[in-house]
């Protein structure tokens, strides 16, 4: 068994309440940019999700690129709840290498609330919270929330698992200057 999990829907006649959050400000200061991101990440054109990143005080600002390959054929699929988690993970995977050195795997997380949001055209952002866990190890709490404050998704206690190598001096530069700005 690779995962397991329990799912807790809500019947539909349920009203829907629009979540909203503070706003995060994408301030134009020193960015990860893509091109960065992806000579280190492995992933291919449809999960080439984030645009840049930035620190942001205490956590770290993923900005969903606008423009990338399509999830599927529907235009309005690619904007589904597996890339706005990859939003996360990766936002996440950028500060834990910085911090670290290592490159690592999704293990766990412990809780995914989703919320019904119309995209609306304006950018959307991870913003990710690294925590130390009760037992000493890195976790992350994030969000994905746009510019007008519509939240989309919260995740909560976001566990990893370290790969058996550490990255290229050349390609962690950039990540540890982000994280320890």
């Amino acid at each position: 068994m690779h995962f397991s999990g329990r799912v807790y829907l809500q019947p539909q006649e349920t009203l829907e309440v629009e979540a909203m959050a503070e706003p995060p400000q994408w301030s134009g200061g020193y960015t990860l940019q893509a091109e960065d991101i992806y000579r280190l990440y492995f992933h291919g054109p449809t999960f080439q999700v984030l645009e840049g990143v930035q620190r942001s005080g205490d956590h770290l600002l993923g900005k969903l690129q606008a423009k990338r390959a399509s999830f599927t054929t529907l235009e309005q699929a690619s904007m589904n709840v597996p890339i706005l988690v990859e939003l996360c993970l990766q936002t996440a995977g950028i500060w834990e290498i910085g911090k670290t050195g290592i490159m690592t795997l999704p293990q766990s997380i412990q809780s995914l609330t989703l919320y019904s949001q119309k995209i609306n055209g304006v950018p959307i952002f991870a913003e990710v919270v690294p925590v130390t866990g009760e037992d000493g190890r890195m976790v992350f709490d994030a969000r994905v929330v746009d510019a007008n404050g519509h939240l989309y998704l919260e995740l909560n206690n976001y566990r990893t698992s370290p790969l058996p190598y550490s990255v290229e001096q050349d390609l962690l530069r950039p990540l540890q200057a982000l994280v320890d700005e």
